[in-house]
């Protein structure tokens, strides 16, 4: 087994085992850990991918760096969300303390930002809907303390970014790295302010008590920098940048993402205020406020409900090859109840030539009811002709019988 005793080893500890992983390639590198692509083996032949997350040598005997990577491993471990990267794993190896999450096939929203440097309109709704869904559920109060008592107010991500929100290549958004997340009791107070300064909340500058309003406006400076293609704040240096974020000062969005509905961008600079009453009051109303710019198949379900007005459970999704077929039905129906309304009225002017108006739709029971009997007593034979000479033929008997029925 190989041991991580320095940077040096680092890399020459690829393709080699560490405890039960084996390191494939590093992924990145952050301030006290990095992340490598990484084969967790179990028995009988067991193989997981996994990314594997390293505390790095400079840090592993500096108490403070080591407690806020176990606090991280603990909070993150609590939040199961499919918009959240799940803890797989967490411990200690030969005094590498090491957690294993779940890999995601894809790259951070950063890199996807320098390479197409904004995104459209729809992407951006859809990013601010899935990224709003994994804080409704991490500020939800589901989450213990250290002492196993229910929180309040659940947990502050406080660090949110574009390299923090990772995009697979299936279009799957989650949102990851809660190492300076922080268990909100009663409001969340800071020791020292840590992160990056052009998506701190005005309240995190202040060293202010925080709630969840302060990673809405992280957030919403994500969602301006990926429809503009620029932060709303920045001064060129941090002391400028803090500035320009604690007075709200930022070009319209509208001017920077011209075509981008009006609704939405309003949305998103709500987001930015320096004053957190004027933003949105909860992760979960952002979800709702976004719900109108999500293509259909990521938008919320409404509940359906009975006639006695009880919630119906919901649909199952149809199939690719469901929808093609549902869509020729409704558009061969469409067709035929005009066709059948023009045989109505050919019926109705005694034209007893020309082939079917319902273009041999023998599956439609109105067609054949109502005006033509394809495949029947022959193709374009109006059904009318018949029926008449059996009504004209009993009314003859009932005229014979009434006669006879007079008669002394």
């Amino acid at each position: 087994m190989a041991k991580v005793g320095s940077e040096a080893s680092i890399s020459d500890l690829i393709g080699k085992e560490f405890g039960p992983y084996t390191l494939v390639q590093r992924l990145g590198v952050g301030g006290m850990a990095e992340t490598f692509e990484a084969v967790r083996h179990g028995r009988s032949g067991f193989e997981q991918r996994v990314c594997l997350k390293l505390v790095r040598s400079g840090f592993r005997d500096d108490d403070d760096s080591t407690q806020l990577f176990e606090r991280e491993a603990r909070l993150a471990a609590k939040l199961q969300h499919s918009n959240i990267v799940g803890v797989i794993d967490f411990g200690e190896i030969e005094g590498t303390l090491y957690m294993a999450l779940e890999l995601v096939d894809g790259a951070d929203l950063q890199v996807l930002l320098d390479a197409r440097k904004r995104l459209s309109p729809e992407h951006v709704a859809l990013l601010g809907h899935d990224l709003a869904a994994a804080l409704e559920h991490a500020h939800a109060p589901t989450v213990e303390t250290d002492d196993s008592q229910p929180d309040a107010s659940g947990v502050f991500h406080r660090d949110i970014s574009p390299s923090n929100v990772l995009i697979s290549r299936y279009g799957e958004i989650k949102l990851t790295d809660f190492g300076l997340a922080s268990l909100a009791a009663g409001g969340s107070r800071q020791s020292e302010i840590r992160g990056k300064f052009p998506y701190m909340a005005p309240e995190r500058l202040r060293a202010d008590p925080l709630d969840g309003r302060a990673d809405l406006f992280s957030l919403g400076v994500v969602l301006f920098e990926a429809l503009a293609g620029r932060r709303p704040y920045d001064g060129g240096n941090d002391p400028a940048t803090i500035m320009l974020i604690m007075e709200g000062d930022h070009p319209a969005l509208s001017d920077l993402a011209p075509g981008t509905p009006a609704e939405l961008c309003q949305i998103i600079e709500s987001l930015i205020e320096p004053e957190r009453d004027q933003r949105p009051k909860s992760a979960g109303a952002l979800v709702e406020q976004l719900d109108a710019f999500v293509p259909p198949p990521r938008r919320t379900p409404k509940a359906r409900q009975n006639r006695d007005g009880r919630p119906q459970p919901p649909r199952a999704a149809k199939t690719d090859q469901q929808s093609t077929a549902h869509g020729e039905r409704a558009t061969e129906k469409g067709r035929v109840r005009g066709s059948c309304e023009a045989a109505e009225r050919l019926v109705e002017a005694k034209s007893g030539e020309g082939d079917c108006p319902g273009g041999g739709c023998d599956w439609s029971r109105r067609c054949r009811r109502r005006a033509w009997a394809p495949g029947g007593r022959g193709e374009g034979t109006p059904r009318g002709g018949g029926r008449r000479k059996r009504n004209e033929r009993r009314q003859r008997r009932t005229r014979g019988r009434s006669r006879s029925s007079t008669r002394p």
